[in-house]
């Protein structure tokens, strides 16, 4: 439905301008203009498919990558989705530096939490990683050489994130997160390296049965 000024103000109001969600900031005059900074939509917090009203207490502003991912999930549901896999580690670096406490598994867990899971995109890479280190960590937890690998790889990727600029939102969050950009391709890159390594390991093993 069509929203004034006066309600998308009263609207926008709700969360001082953030998004109901994720809390990234929003631009007021960047309403439903996808692709510009700060752009939002209204957002039902009980979806109208589910029975949602119209009225303001259901209404929530969002910003664009939020309000779609939602779809006609409720808040409370889309909010649950939102918070970070508590019991998910860093499995190559855990098993790499071979405890959940080291100080570099720390270092990734924090990353994690406070600049891949909050965007879009984060949380699809994170998922991603879950689904292709388990593998790769056993191989890990068993070879010296890989182990040396991961943890000299974290080490000097710990270093250029701390190195590299950081600008922060004013509710506390990275608004530009360049430090992850390194972290997270050279983890992903890690991870590959692994299991490319995991994968020539077994072709080899299979090709001397083969001989023999």
């Amino acid at each position: 439905m069509p929203y004034g000024d006066d309600d998308l103000r009263y609207i926008y109001g709700k969360t001082g301008g953030y998004c109901y969600y994720c809390h990234k900031k929003l631009a007021f005059t960047n309403y439903g203009r996808r692709g510009e900074k700060g752009a939002w939509h209204v957002d039902h917090a009980n979806p109208r498919a589910k029975g949602g009203s119209d009225y303001f207490r259901n209404l929530e502003p969002a910003c664009i990558d939020c309000n779609q991912e939602k779809s006609d999930r409720t808040a409370q549901s889309y909010k649950r989705s939102l918070n970070p896999p508590k019991k998910e580690g860093c499995f190559i670096t855990t098993a790499a530096f071979n405890s959940p406490m080291a100080s570099e598994v720390e270092a990734l867990r924090r990353f994690r939490d406070t600049v891949l899971w909050p965007t879009l995109l984060g949380r699809g890479m994170v998922m991603a990683y879950y689904d292709v280190s388990p593998p790769a960590a056993d191989i890990v937890a068993t070879s010296p050489g890989l182990s040396r690998f991961v943890r000299a790889s974290v080490r000097r990727l710990l270093t250029l994130v701390n190195a590299s600029p950081r600008k922060m939102d004013p509710n506390g969050t990275e608004a530009q997160p360049f430090r992850g950009v390194f972290l997270l391709v050279a983890v992903e890159t890690s991870t590959m390296i692994v299991l490319t390594t995991l994968g020539l390991s077994k072709l080899v093993s299979f090709r001397r049965r083969e001989i023999s």
